[in-house]
């Protein structure tokens, strides 16, 4: 379901991909001591969301590392906190794991993320759109 989901939302960025090669990826991301690792949100019995924990998500970036990645939740359940609870479990996954500076970039999503205490540090044109890249010192993070 969970690769099912980040195929239709960001496939189009692969042309070289195909559902079962993300279904195979996001295999490799269910470490629980580890980065990659993948977080999933659940309401109730439904799967909401996920995000992913990544060494690399941006191929232009190779300097920084790790990486929050695909944050994702299903329609239904937007505007509910759940992008905002995974985001946050997310740095604590990261925290936990001793990462220094977790990154992540995203088009959309600046204000959401600086509410929960991550800093801008740049601008890029990536994948054919403008992205900001930004930055969180975990163990440093608040929690709104």
């Amino acid at each position: 379901m969970i690769a099912q989901w980040h195929w239709d939302e960001w496939g189009h960025v692969d042309p070289n991909g195909s559902l079962e090669s993300w279904i195979a990826g996001l295999e490799r991301r269910t470490n629980r001591d580890s980065i990659p690792t993948t977080l999933v949100a659940l309401t109730g019995d439904a799967l909401a969301g996920s995000v992913t924990l990544v060494e690399h998500d941006m191929d232009t970036r190779d300097d920084l590392s790790p990486w929050l990645a695909g944050l994702f939740v299903q329609p239904d359940f937007r505007h509910q906190g759940i992008g905002s609870a995974l985001t946050i479990a997310a740095k604590e996954k990261a925290d936990s794991l001793g990462v220094p500076v977790l990154y992540l970039y995203t088009r959309s999503a600046q204000r959401l993320y600086e509410r929960l205490g991550w800093t801008a540090v740049g601008t890029e044109h990536y994948e054919g759109r403008n992205v900001t890249i930004m930055q969180i010192e975990p163990s440093a993070a608040h929690t709104p």
